[in-house]
């Protein structure tokens, strides 16, 4: 084991912010500090990594709700538009129809001198 003092600092002169019972557990080998200093940094970023997938996945179960939402959203976009195009298209049909009927009731009107309409307007 790496022998210390209780300023904390190694027997190679360099300083460190850890408790000194954690710096005697320490190997006196550099290379083996340098494993341990791997290890401990492969099982942090581990753990991080294992909270980004977890979030990652969080966030593309929203973005499948979204798209749902999105897609019911536009499905009925197109139904109110074919509504909308069939109600026109009656709404024009029956214009059509009034304009047709009020063109009918002026010829009536001219070929009766004015009798046929001065009943109906």
């Amino acid at each position: 084991m790496m022998k210390t003092n209780n300023n904390h600092r190694l027997s190679n002169g360099g300083d460190l912010d850890l408790p000194q019972g954690l710096v005697s557990l320490l190997p006196e080998d550099p290379y083996e500090q340098l494993d341990v200093a791997r290890r401990i940094t492969a099982l942090a970023i581990g753990g991080r990594v294992y909270k980004l997938e977890a979030e990652a996945g969080r966030l593309r179960q929203k973005v499948g709700e979204k798209e749902e939402l999105i897609s019911g959203l536009q499905q009925r976009i197109v139904d109110v538009e074919r509504n909308l195009q069939e109600t026109t298209a009656h709404l024009s049909h029956a214009l059509d129809e009034q304009v047709f009927g009020r063109l009918v009731l002026q010829i009536l009107d001219l070929f009766l001198g004015g009798a046929y309409t001065s009943h109906f307007i």
